[in-house]
């Protein structure tokens, strides 16, 4: 299952154990499917997963704002980091949704969705993004490398 939350995103560990994932797995591909988002002349910034080997990117709303075009960071605060720019194709202020489209010719890593059905207060979710934007970047001007956190969810919010 995936939880979008706060520009993070969140894996369940229990859905990874039941299809036998240990956590260093679910790390693993958290880490490969997260990207930096960054909005050019502005200082919006966040985290977004693909959901689709095609460049199909999910992020929240608020990060893109009336953006039309973004970049993406992959593999940000490594030596072979690369930067494409891709589209916002949706958004939506109310879901605080964005779905971006990338052109890239590499294989991507994408995560399933999942719903939360099932899902509970202290389920243990692995949490992979960059919730400080760049202040977490070892130098100046650089990209900050994908933060991942072991957790549990603390509250749900049902409409």
């Amino acid at each position: 299952r995936l939880i979008v939350a706060l520009g993070i995103i969140g894996y369940t560990a229990g859905a990874c154990q039941a299809q036998g994932l240990p956590r260093e797995e679910v790390a693993k591909r958290a880490k490969a499917a997260v990207v930096f988002v960054e909005v050019g002349g502005t200082f919006k910034q966040g985290s977004a997963f693909c959901i689709h080997e095609s460049g199909f990117f999910l992020t929240n709303q608020h990060v893109v704002g009336d953006a039309s075009e973004v970049k993406l960071v992959f593999d940000p605060g490594l030596m072979h980091q690369k930067i494409l720019a891709a589209r916002v194709v949706r958004h939506d202020r109310e879901l605080d949704l964005a779905l971006l489209k990338t052109e890239s010719k590499a294989p991507l890593t994408a995560l399933p969705l999942g719903t939360s059905e099932g899902l509970t207060e202290l389920t243990e979710v692995v949490a992979a993004g960059f919730p400080f934007g760049t202040a977490l970047a070892v130098e100046k001007g650089a990209y900050p490398a994908v933060s991942v956190n072991l957790g549990r969810v603390t509250s749900l919010r049902l409409k």
